[in-house]
């Protein structure tokens, strides 16, 4: 037999009423997860941030993320170094607060880029110079200037052209031979 306002109405064997009350639970709304792609040991973003699981995402549900292996940003490439500690997980629960995932990325080191001086109608090399730091990162520019003149074994050379399967004199480091 139903009563009033929800509340089931039962008897006892001996014919007294018993009550009910009947609680109605709903999901505990959470905080937003996403995963945010920094520089290592900055804050600068390179790649947009991407939700994991939305807000007001049920409390208590798995969420799951894996970092992106290579990320190129204005030009420059990186690579996945790791979770960062002051982060939240990479796998977890949502909770009531936002939580942000914080996978770190170091640069990606590119091949160097050396100007390479030959005697027109040789092999020979004459002079080679790197045009680019050590280990260079991956996407940064490069400039090389041909020296006017050069000498060697006391004979002077003067700059001529380029080879025609040279890299360009300005260009950008990569990850092959240039």
């Amino acid at each position: 037999e139903q009563g009033t306002m929800g509340i089931s109405k039962l008897y006892h064997m001996d014919g007294s009423r018993v009550h009910i009350v009947k609680y109605i639970y709903k999901p505990k709304e959470g905080g937003k997860v996403e995963a945010k792609f920094v520089k290592s040991g900055t804050d600068q973003e390179i790649s947009p941030s991407e939700t994991i699981k939305a807000d007001k995402t049920q409390v208590g549900i798995e969420y799951s993320t894996t970092p992106k292996p290579e990320i190129e940003h204005n030009g420059l490439k990186y690579v996945y170094k790791q979770v960062s500690a002051s982060g939240a997980p990479q796998n977890g629960r949502v909770a009531s607060d936002p939580q942000t995932v914080i996978f770190e990325y170091s640069p990606k080191i590119g091949k160097p880029v050396n100007a390479v001086s030959k005697i027109i109608g040789s092999n020979e090399t004459i002079l080679t110079e790197s045009v680019t730091p050590k280990d260079p990162q991956s996407g940064s520019t490069y400039s090389s200037t041909p020296k006017p003149e050069i000498v060697h074994n006391g004979i002077t050379y003067v700059f001529s052209s380029l080879l025609p399967n040279s890299a360009p004199q300005n260009g950008r480091v990569s990850d092959n031979e240039q």
